[in-house]
């Protein structure tokens, strides 16, 4: 088979693409085309990787269509573009380089289904930078983990167990314990967990009052968002004794006007603490590779999402200052990808096979990384690039091959 892919065997050491945490432990079998996780998984891989029996075909309008026929129909709406806007939805880093690629030939911009989410941690790393930690450090050092207004569980379904649970880790970390804060949820954990329930939308308050305190400061208030001053008060003093402490956060969850305020004040008071401990941030990233589309849009023009390359150089353009655009590409590889946004123009689909349901112009099915294509993800630490292995051959093409024959035909006059 193709690429080294197996017809029938036991796979080990499989990394997984359908969370953030890019677990590579996984133990697989694949027989006749069909993916089984035996060993290492969680609920939503053994969903993922189960590969439905028939190949997804191409469509034109929401009825089945060669793929020469969907090319073709996508071709032509780009051809009356003067702007399209290319979304990655879990697109790959070759896929994000073949759309900065095909938008840069078509003055077009590249952003990420997510942006509006990732930017209420970008703004705030922009504008004054923060102190950030990478999963082995959580796992070797951290004696610490304060949750602020995120369910660990759900976004990272083996955080605890791989990262944060009460084994060995390299260095001793010791005596491990988790502080959840606002709507956070800790199912699973093997460690002590105190609460501190208020609504996320009221995590400023509990911050400001956190940074308030580790100024030394005096609050005339018996309780802050709801949750009593002297829990709060416990807060701070145990972060303060914390020889490796880690806040992390889900931009996801942080819903409301102005989110990376909150952001703001929580890296502030990380800094603060990081006069007489070690703290540090950990960013909790969505399943949809937002972290590979920043990194890869970074690393190629400088600019974390989105790109606008409409006046022939790579701008930024950021929530609610998006120009017009006349034509959109929706690239979802992965089956963690939701029904995109309704749109009022054209919309082009390269999708996994429950794409093919959209109501999209025209959709073009693609290979999934890590399942039956090779490519490449970035964890949500941003430090380590997996390379995703196939295991199974359906025959599609991986999403970046399709952008290089829009884009290729593009070049060629009409």
């Amino acid at each position: 088979m193709a690429n080294g892919a197996a017809q029938s065997a036991i796979v080990e050491n499989v990394p997984c693409p359908f969370c953030a945490l890019l677990c590579d432990d996984l133990r697989v079998a694949v027989h006749r085309g069909r993916i089984e996780v035996k060993e290492n998984g969680c609920g939503r891989s053994s969903r993922m990787f189960s590969v439905p029996d028939a190949t997804p075909s191409a469509a034109v309008s929401g009825k089945p269509a060669t793929l020469d026929a969907a090319l073709s129909h996508a071709i032509g709406i780009l051809r009356s573009a003067k702007h399209p806007r290319i979304i990655s939805a879990g697109a790959d880093v070759a896929g994000v380089r073949a759309m900065l690629s095909l938008a840069e030939r078509m003055q077009g911009s590249v952003d990420h289904v997510d942006r509006s989410k990732a930017f209420r941690n970008l703004r705030v790393v922009q504008d004054a930078g923060w102190i950030a930690t990478t999963l082995s450090e959580v796992r070797n050092r951290a004696d610490l983990l304060v949750l602020a207004g995120v369910d660990v569980a759900t976004h990272l379904p083996r955080f605890l167990e791989r990262c944060f649970g009460s084994g060995a880790s390299l260095f001793g970390a010791g005596a491990r314990e988790i502080w959840s804060l606002g709507e956070s949820s800790v199912s699973g954990a093997t460690v002590p967990v105190r609460h501190l329930a208020t609504g996320n939308a009221r995590l400023p308050e509990v911050f400001s009052a956190v940074n308030a305190l580790l100024a030394n400061r005096r609050l005339d208030a018996a309780a802050i968002a709801g949750v009593p001053l002297e829990a709060i008060e416990a807060l701070v003093a145990r972060m303060k004794a914390a020889r490796y402490g880690v806040l992390a956060w889900s931009a996801a969850g942080l819903d409301y006007p102005h989110a990376e305020l909150t952001v703001q004040s929580m890296a502030a008071a990380v800094r603060t603490l990081n006069k007489e401990t070690r703290f540090a941030m950990l960013p909790i990233a969505g399943p949809r590779a937002d972290v590979t589309a920043a990194q890869a849009t970074t690393w190629q023009t400088g600019i974390p999402l989105q790109v606008d390359f409409r006046n022939g150089v790579p701008e930024q353009r950021v929530p609610g200052a998006d120009a017009s655009f006349d034509a959109v590409i929706y690239v979802a590889p992965l089956a963690t990808a939701d029904v995109p946004p309704v749109f009022d123009v054209p919309l082009i689909v390269l999708g996994h096979d429950a794409a093919a349901s959209w109501k999209a112009d025209a959709y073009v099915p693609v290979a999934t990384p890590g399942v039956d294509a090779v490519g490449h993800y970035f964890r949500m630490d941003g430090v380590v690039s997996l390379r995703m292995r196939q295991l199974v051959d359906r025959g599609l093409l991986p999403a970046a091959a399709v952008l290089g024959r829009l884009g290729a035909a593009l070049e060629v006059p009409s």
